[in-house]
């Protein structure tokens, strides 16, 4: 058997170096062209870095004419119509034309039924809007679906030759299908920008949207999210009330939208704002301004799914606070505050709507860090009920203080003006926010473990026990915040308390050293420090009382075994 002559060693070694360069070569070529980079150590100043554009410019379509070369590397908004027509405008409109119906993208079925949401009085209102907008999109994997609904509705109920570009930013993506399919869906939209986040790491609402106002190229910025659907005429009142009032941020009035399946469009009729409560959530509220000024009122907050905001404002207060946690919350109820306090406003167009999914559910904070900095920033000498409310103690232990106290001043120096204090939101905007006395250990809503909650009727000065619903509280506001203070008293509208001797218990004027008036708040207990009864929940034995007569009185302690305590454990919810 002839044996094949045998390939020297030395050649054979040189073969074998040559194919490991050409494997090491090709894997540096593929990590360049990939969207991901290894983390490192940077400055703030390199992260914008992450963000890079996804869409040569050959992909996107341009108006008939006016295609670019291949050569050309910087991917631009289309400026005009996909047929090149004329994009000037400025002619009186009623909104919602759609220049859209000639694209190839797919438009869910469910979106074209949507009907006109605005009132009657709105649909003839005419508005001269002389200025183009940027709409800032932003999406992570599966949240693309919802995104592509969004988009939906912005294409069929915009007048498109109102918007100048669109700019979609992936935040980091981290499943190839998705990314692939996000490519090949932007290709079909004229005036999309498609960026993205090539970390490996989530930046969060307030850096995607603060890098992405960076290169919008119009002087009005319009931030959407994936829960919103918008309706005809959605754009125009935006614009229109930042014409008027370049210092505003303005969100519109918002419909619900029963579910993310059926995408029903549900009207909500009553005006609304979104408030802030001490724990730093935004929750939605009728307005109490039963008519709107020229279709706009004041809200003391943006809820963050839909706003509009001229470019130049929006950082001249300094954009969103990118030092939050990225996944903490906060980004909203910070830029609403600093707005109010520093020249700006926030407004609710009443004739824009937008539907929204999960519209009543509270936008909340959920990182600790970012309370601190939200509260060592903007709360000053009213920081610590925001810390009690979430049970942090008021000195944090970390070097945050010092520098959010530089950047607060940098903030009041940069602007025209002074930025105002928290004193001056509370008394003239967040009128709900009621501060406590400087007395008080506890303080807030007092609801026990039945679930219900307590408000004082001044007629009779006896305490009636509710249903814990957020209307009562908007209501019956100042009727229902309770304090305790430390040496005992439990207060309500500047009455305290007292015991009588039918085991009633009713709001009276404040006595010094009344133990009738006096309390010990232990194991989640009020008990009298008078009669050693504790306060429960009972029915009121007058028959003369109206409603339930479910009220709060005097009772043995040991009464309420049999219910596991329930009807005697109480606890301060501050709003």
């Amino acid at each position: 058997m002839a044996l094949l002559p045998r390939r020297p060693c030395r050649a054979g070694l040189l073969f074998d170096v040559f194919l490991v360069f050409v494997v090491l070569g090709l894997i540096m070529t593929f990590s360049q062209r990939g969207n991901y980079s290894p983390k490192t150590e940077r400055s703030p100043n390199d992260a914008d870095r992450d963000f890079v554009d996804c869409l040569p410019s050959s992909s996107i379509r341009h108006p008939r004419g006016q295609r670019r070369h291949e050569k050309d590397a910087d991917l631009d908004g289309v400026g005009e119509g996909e047929d090149g027509e004329d994009s000037s405008f400025g002619n009186r409109s009623r909104g919602g034309a759609s220049q859209f119906e000639k694209s190839s993208v797919y438009i869910d079925q469910r979106l074209k039924v949507i009907r006109d949401a605005r009132p009657k009085e709105c649909r003839r209102v005419n508005y001269d809007v002389k200025e183009t907008v940027t709409i800032i999109l932003h999406f992570n994997d599966y949240q693309l679906n919802d995104l592509k609904n969004t988009i939906g509705s912005v294409l069929l109920y915009t007048d498109m030759k109102l918007v100048d570009e669109i700019i979609v930013v992936d935040d980091a993506s981290s499943l190839d299908h998705i990314v692939k399919d996000a490519v090949q869906y932007f290709k079909l939209i004229p005036k999309v920008r498609y960026l993205r986040n090539r970390s490996s790491d989530q930046a969060g609402v307030a850096r995607v949207r603060t890098t992405a106002a960076k290169e919008a190229k119009t002087g009005v910025l319009v931030f959407l999210d994936s829960w919103a659907i918008c309706s005809k005429g959605w754009l125009e009142p935006l614009v229109d009330a930042l014409a008027k009032d370049p210092n505003a941020i303005v969100t519109p009035h918002f419909d619900r939208i029963h579910d993310p399946v059926s995408l029903d469009y549900v009207v909500e009729h009553k005006h609304q704002i979104f408030s802030v409560s001490w724990n730093l959530a935004i929750r939605g509220r009728p307005s109490p301004e039963s008519k709107t000024s020229n279709g706009y009122h004041h809200s003391p907050a943006v809820r963050g799914n839909v706003f509009a905001v001229r470019k130049d404002f929006f950082f001249a207060i300094g954009a969103y606070d990118t030092g939050l946690d990225s996944d903490g919350g906060g980004e909203q109820v910070e830029l609403s505050i600093r707005a109010w306090l520093c020249t700006g406003s926030v407004k609710v167009a009443y004739c824009s709507r937008v539907g929204l999914l999960n519209l009543f559910d509270p936008v909340k904070v959920s990182s600790q860090r970012n309370v601190r900095r939200i509260a060592e920033k903007w709360f000053g000498a009213q920081k610590s009920t925001v810390y009690r409310s979430f049970g942090l103690a008021t000195k944090s232990g970390d070097d945050q203080t010092f520098d959010l106290r530089l950047d607060r001043t940098e903030h009041k120096n940069r602007l025209i003006g002074q930025c105002k204090d928290i004193d001056w939101f509370l008394a003239n905007i967040a009128t709900n926010m009621v501060a406590p006395s400087p007395e008080a250990v506890q303080f807030g809503i007092l609801r026990v473990k039945t679930d219900r909650c307590s408000r004082l009727l001044p007629a009779f000065d006896r305490v009636k026990l509710d249903d814990c619903k957020q209307e009562h509280f908007v209501r019956h506001r100042l009727e229902m915040l309770f304090e305790l203070t430390a040496d005992g008293y439990l207060k309500v509208m500047g009455k305290c308390l007292t015991t009588k001797d039918n085991a009633y218990i009713l709001a009276e004027k404040c006595r010094p050293g009344d133990t009738k008036q006096q309390w010990r708040y232990k194991n989640e207990e009020l008990v009298n420090v008078w009669c050693n009864f504790c306060g429960m929940h009972v029915t009121d034995p007058d028959p003369r009382m109206e409603g339930d007569r479910q009220i709060l009185m005097a009772q043995e302690c040991n009464s309420d075994g049999s219910n596991g305590g329930l009807f005697k454990k109480w606890e301060f919810l501050i709003p």
